[in-house]
C-alpha cells in the first residue's frame, strides 16, 4: 500500500488530499494524546477497512470536522454551542454533539 504524508500545518492540507483517491485508504494522525486512525467521512470502503484493521464489528465512528460549517451541517448543534465551539475550537478539546440524520439513516 502506497504511503504519503503530508504537514498538517499547511494550509492547502484540505485542496491537496482533495487530489487523491483515497477509496480504502485509511490515515494516521497524531492528536494531543494519541495517534488517531480514520478514513474520509463517506468513504464506505475506507470504514470497511477501518473495521477490519482494528477488528472491530461496531459501525459507529467518531467524526472529525474540518471546519464550523462541517460541524453546523452534520450536527444539531444549538446556536449557545455554536458560540462556545467558536471560542475554543480549534484547540485540544473534544465536543460530543447529536448527529443530524434523517430518519433511519446514519452519518457513514
Amino acid at each position: 500500500m502506497k504511503s504519503l504524508t503530508f504537514n498538517l500545518g499547511d494550509p492547502n492540507l484540505w485542496e491537496s488530499l482533495k487530489t487523491l483517491d483515497l477509496k480504502k485508504s485509511v490515515f494516521i494522525s497524531p492528536t494531543d494524546t494519541v495517534y488517531g486512525v480514520g478514513t474520509g467521512l463517506g468513504n464506505l470502503d475506507g470504514m470497511s477497512r477501518l473495521l477490519e484493521l482494528k477488528k472491530r464489528d461496531s459501525r459507529r465512528f467518531i467524526v472529525l470536522a474540518r471546519n464550523l460549517e462541517d460541524v453546523v451541517a452534520l450536527t444539531e448543534i444549538k446556536a449557545v454551542h455554536e458560540i462556545i465551539v467558536k471560542r475554543y475550537w480549534p484547540g485540544p478539546i473534544t465536543f460530543i454533539l447529536p448527529a443530524k440524520m434523517p430518519q433511519g439513516s446514519t452519518i457513514p
